[in-house]
């Protein structure tokens, strides 16, 4: 019995690591593994999005940092374990990486730079514009200038020369150890798809960043693509809509026009050919 939950400690603690460097894995493996453990359904329901990106494969992102980092303390084999020590006995995908980096890019450096983040301190080798736009998909990513545009276009007045774009990278961007370069913007714009895992991701920022305002961005013609889109939601994702009304005013507005629609809508739709 010892050896075989000790099996079951490790295979969860290998399965919560990929999550964190965000590799793709069967969700559904994990969320057995953490049932096997007692974690309730609803606290994994809390902590995680998954999306199917094809047969068995997920891309998962975090919801609930802090309930995150708590199950993986809880589930490593030894919580105090570093990727340096974990190397050594030939498993460093068993610990947390002890750093990130997020691409930024503006007027000013079209082409990307990389902002560095190691133990909550970062270098940024520019520096940062008053507002920020985090784009969660690459293709939009790409056609940032385009992106800026869109920002002004439907309701945010800002000068491009103003604005930062960030490739988000889904769940990344709700990394704690990028809280102190989020702060430094006056204002944080998100250009997320239209769906329950980017209501998730706003939610996750909105907890992480409880000092700034932070907007979700959409067009406004949004009514008219939910009721073209061919992205149907299921009945339990119109139902979860309602635990994310409050956060903000255009939020609770996009949250009626999805659930009358029943549909959802991908960024990449906001992209002129």
């Amino acid at each position: 019995m010892e050896t075989k939950a000790k099996s079951t400690q490790t295979r969860l603690a290998s399965y919560l690591q990929r999550v964190s460097n965000g590799e793709l894995l069967n969700f559904t493996v994990l969320e057995r593994e953490l049932r096997k453990k007692s974690v309730p359904q609803s606290s994994i329901d809390r902590c995680f999005s998954a999306q199917l990106l094809k047969p068995n494969q997920y891309r998962v992102q975090i919801l609930d940092i802090e309930y995150f980092d708590s199950l993986l303390n809880r589930f490593s084999e030894n919580s105090t374990v570093n990727r340096k020590s974990a190397a050594l006995s030939g498993d460093s995908h068993r610990a947390r990486v002890g750093g990130s980096f997020l691409l930024l890019r503006n007027q000013k450096t079209p082409q990307p730079v990389v902002v560095w983040f190691e133990d909550y301190s970062f270098h940024c080798p520019v520096e940062p514009s008053r507002y920020v736009l985090l784009v969660e998909n690459l293709e939009n990513y790409i056609a940032a200038e385009q992106m800026v545009l869109f920002l002004n276009q439907n309701g945010w007045a800002i000068g491009s020369e103003q604005v930062d774009v960030i490739y988000a990278s889904g769940n990344q961007i709700t990394n704690q150890l990028h809280r102190q370069f989020l702060e430094g913007y006056k204002q944080i714009y998100c250009l997320f798809d239209v769906d329950l895992g980017a209501l998730k991701m706003y939610k996750a920022l909105c907890q992480m960043l409880t000092d700034k305002t932070i907007n979700f961005v959409y067009p406004k013609d949004v009514v008219q693509r939910l009721h073209k889109s061919e992205r149907n939601m299921s009945t339990s994702e119109r139902a979860d809509l309602l635990n994310y009304v409050g956060l903000s005013v255009e939020l609770d507005e996009l949250i009626v026009h999805m659930r009358d629609s029943g549909n959802k809508l991908e960024q990449e739709t906001y992209i002129e050919l």
